[in-house]
């Protein structure tokens, strides 16, 4: 992207260089704050029991662990497992499935 702000002969104006200029440094600043932040989740992953345990899962990182535990707390308040993945949205709900498999229920 540099190389097209400076480039003198592709007819680009002043107000446009300086306007990709601007958003090259605010897509910078965005990206240190990004890396700034995935430090901060990685040191708390670090020093949180339930996170690590979750990341022991394969497919599951640090980011996603501590998300999980962030929005879940404690998944003990769930009947069972199937109820926290419908929670998630990872399966369908209990209404939902009585509605499509009605038989089963009886």
């Amino acid at each position: 992207m540099p190389e097209l702000i400076e480039d003198a002969s592709n007819d680009l104006s002043g107000s446009f260089r300086l306007l990709v200029e601007r958003l090259m440094a605010h897509l910078k600043e965005l990206d240190r704050q990004v890396r700034e932040l995935e430090t901060q989740i990685q040191r708390w992953h670090r020093e949180n029991e339930a996170s690590l345990k979750l990341a022991q899962v394969p497919g599951i990182g640090p980011i996603t662990a501590s998300a999980l535990v962030a929005s879940v707390g404690d998944a003990r308040s769930f009947a069972s497992g199937r109820q926290l993945a419908a929670w998630l949205g990872l399966v369908p709900r209990e209404l939902e499935r009585r509605k499509k498999y009605p038989a089963r229920d009886q």
